[in-house]
């Protein structure tokens, strides 16, 4: 199965490690992870059947909406954030300061790591 494609099982749920969980399928079982905002709203339950629609990621599936058995679907997603994730308001000149009062010697000028790609830009943000 291609990874990072959208993914479809029915499944008994088995083992339950916080968030993440274990489904039970024909096809031998599937590591599955809620999030821990998913985890607040579905209660797992072991031995419960479910349906679940998520992202196939190499290692798990990233659930994005769960439902028991005949019950309605949950979304399992992350509320945003309140604010705009943008750190260019960061002067990196305090970090500098920080680093030589405890006695750091710098090696070169400090780089901003690429945060994220905003195409209504065209530029990468954080740079």
């Amino acid at each position: 199965m291609p990874h990072h494609e959208q993914t479809r099982l029915s499944a008994t749920v088995g083992d339950i490690f916080a968030h993440r969980f274990v489904l039970q399928t024909s096809q031998g079982n599937v590591l599955a992870d809620l999030g821990p905002w998913g985890a607040e709203a579905f209660l797992l339950t072991t031995g419960a059947h479910v349906h679940i629609v998520g992202e196939r990621k190499p290692s798990e599936i990233k659930v994005r909406t769960i439902a028991l058995e005949g019950g309605k679907a949950v979304t399992t997603d992350h509320p945003a954030p309140p604010y705009e994730r943008d750190q260019n308001h960061v002067d990196p000149r305090m970090a500098v300061q920080v680093a030589e009062k405890a006695g750091f010697i710098l090696m070169g000028k400090p780089r901003r790591r690429l945060l994220a790609w905003r195409p209504e830009a065209d530029t990468p943000s954080g740079v």
